[in-house]
C-alpha cells in the first residue's frame, strides 16, 4: 500500500493525460506514443516531465488503490491502534489527493435550457486523460454567462470518448475528431445531439473542410490523409502520405498539411485528391494559420537539438517568404490567428505572444505573462474582444480558463473546464 502511495505522490503533478496525442520517430507502438508525445506538445512547459506507459500504469493501479481506500469508514480508537498514526495521516492524505479525480464518480446531470445554440457560443474542447475515456465538450455562452459543463455526455447520455483532439464546424455540424477513440463524433450544433459517428480512422487529429460536402482528416499513425463525405458521413478515400500529420489549411485552392515527421508542407490538390509537392520548413511543423494576405504561416516545433522556427509560406508561388528562428531555449506552440488574420498569438515559456502578421521579428516579450500558470491552449473570439487562455494545472483536475480583454489584456473572467482544456471552439 505505502509503495503504491509514494509512486502516486511522485506522479501526481507530472502526469499529462494527453500523452497520447502521438509520436515522432519510426516507433508506432505505445510506449513510444507515451514518451515522445509529451515532449513535443508540452514543450511550453520548461519544467515538463515525461511519464511512461510503465508509469501512467503503475498511476492508474495507485488512484483504484486509494479510490478503495476513499470508500473506507473513519477507523475506530482500536483500529487506530492497529493502523499506526502515519498509515491514518496516509489514508487521509491520500483522499484528499484524488478529491477531484479518483473519489469523484459524478456526471453533469443538469439540463441544458438555453438551446438552440446561437452566437456568443464557445466550446471548451477538453482532452481528458489518455486511455481514461474522459474527454468532453464544456459549453459556455458568452452573451447570458450560462455554462455546461459536459454538454455532449448531456445531451447524448454517453462520453464523448478517449482524448478529445480538436473541432470543425461544417454547414451547421461540429467534426469532433476523438483521437485515442479512433473515430469523428458528429453533432448538430443547435443541440450537440449526435447525428453520426465516422469510425475507420487510425489516430485522427484534425480536420479540414474543402467546401465542396467533402473534408480531408489529418493522423498521427495512418501515414496519409482521410477523405470524409460530409453530406453522408462516411470515408470515401485516402491520399498516401506517410508520416504524423497535423494542421491544414486552404489557400490558393491547395490544401496545405504539416508533415511533423519529415518537417514539411505537404501541398495537395483537392480536385485531384493528389500530392503536388512539398515545401521543406525548420522545426517541426504542428500548427498552420492564414493571415489577412492569405499568407500561410506554420509553427514548426522544438524537437532535441532542433530549434523551434516560425515560417510565412506564400501560396501563389509556394515559396518561402520568411523564416523566424527561435532560440533553441524556446518551446512555442499553439498557434493561432485572431479573426482578421491581422494578429497571430502563440504560446512560449513565459506566456502568451503577440506578433502582426506584417512583422518581420519575433517579439521579445508576451502580452500576457505566464506567471505561476501552465497555459495549454488560446482561442480569439469571433469578433476579435476577448481572448481565451487554458490552464492545465496538474493534468488531472479540470482546467482553469481564463477570458481576457484582448484589447486591454485584462483578465475579465475565469471559469472551469474539463480535464486538459486543449482548444476553444467558436460558434459562427
Amino acid at each position: 500500500m505505502r509503495n503504491n502511495f509514494s509512486k502516486y505522490v511522485k506522479l501526481l503533478p507530472l502526469f499529462r493525460g494527453e500523452v497520447g496525442r502521438g509520436a515522432a520517430g519510426p516507433s508506432r507502438n505505445t510506449h513510444s506514443q507515451l514518451d515522445s508525445h509529451n515532449e513535443v506538445r508540452n514543450n511550453h512547459n520548461s519544467s515538463s516531465i515525461l511519464v511512461s506507459s510503465a508509469n501512467a500504469r503503475t498511476l492508474r493501479q495507485a488512484q483504484d488503490d486509494t479510490q478503495a481506500l476513499c470508500n473506507v469508514t473513519i477507523p475506530s480508537r482500536t483500529a487506530v491502534n492497529v493502523f499506526s498514526i502515519l498509515n491514518f495521516k496516509f489514508l487521509i492524505f491520500n483522499c484528499f489527493l484524488l478529491s477531484f479525480t479518483a473519489c469523484d464518480k459524478t456526471q453533469p446531470t443538469q439540463e441544458i435550457t438555453d438551446l438552440p445554440i446561437t452566437s456568443g457560443a464557445v466550446m471548451f474542447i477538453n482532452e481528458g486523460n489518455y486511455t481514461y475515456g474522459n474527454a468532453s465538450v464544456s459549453y459556455y455562452n458568452s452573451l447570458n454567462e450560462s455554462f455546461y459543463e459536459d454538454i455532449y455526455q448531456t445531451q447524448n447520455s454517453r462520453p464523448l470518448g478517449d482524448v478529445a483532439q480538436s473541432m470543425a464546424g461544417i454547414n451547421g455540424y461540429g467534426y469532433i475528431a476523438v483521437n485515442n477513440s479512433n473515430k469523428v463524433e458528429v453533432v448538430d450544433l443547435l443541440d450537440f445531439k449526435n447525428v453520426a459517428t465516422i469510425t475507420g480512422l487510425t489516430s485522427p487529429r484534425y480536420i479540414l473542410p474543402l467546401g465542396d460536402g467533402r473534408a480531408y482528416v489529418s493522423d498521427i499513425y495512418g501515414d496519409k490523409l482521410t477523405i470524409i463525405n460530409t453530406t453522408n458521413n462516411t470515408i470515401i478515400g485516402t491520399i498516401t502520405l506517410p508520416g504524423w500529420t497535423e494542421q491544414m489549411v486552404l489557400a490558393n485552392g491547395l490544401a496545405f498539411v504539416a508533415n511533423y515527421d519529415s518537417s514539411r508542407v505537404e501541398v495537395i490538390d483537392p480536385a485531384t485528391n493528389t500530392k503536388t509537392m512539398h515545401i521543406n520548413v525548420d522545426g517541426h511543423p504542428l500548427e498552420m494559420v492564414l493571415d489577412a494576405q492569405g499568407q500561410v504561416w506554420v509553427m514548426g516545433q522544438k524537437e532535441g537539438n532542433d530549434a523551434a522556427a516560425l515560417t510565412r509560406i506564400n501560396p501563389s508561388d509556394n515559396t518561402i517568404a520568411l523564416t523566424l528562428n527561435f532560440p533553441l531555449t524556446a518551446s512555442p506552440s499553439h498557434l493561432i490567428a485572431d479573426a482578421t488574420g491581422a494578429n497571430l498569438y502563440y504560446l512560449d515559456n513565459d506566456g502568451i505572444y503577440a506578433l502582426p502578421s506584417t512583422g518581420s521579428t519575433l517579439p521579445s516579450s508576451p502580452i500576457i505573462a505566464k506567471n505561476a500558470r501552465n497555459y495549454y491552449a488560446i482561442g480569439i473570439s469571433p469578433d476579435n474582444s476577448k481572448l481565451y487562455a487554458s490552464d492545465a494545472l496538474d493534468y488531472n483536475q479540470r482546467s482553469d480558463v481564463y477570458i481576457f480583454n484582448l484589447q486591454t489584456l485584462e483578465e475579465e473572467k475565469q471559469l472551469k473546464g474539463g480535464i486538459i482544456t486543449g482548444g476553444f471552439y467558436f460558434y459562427r
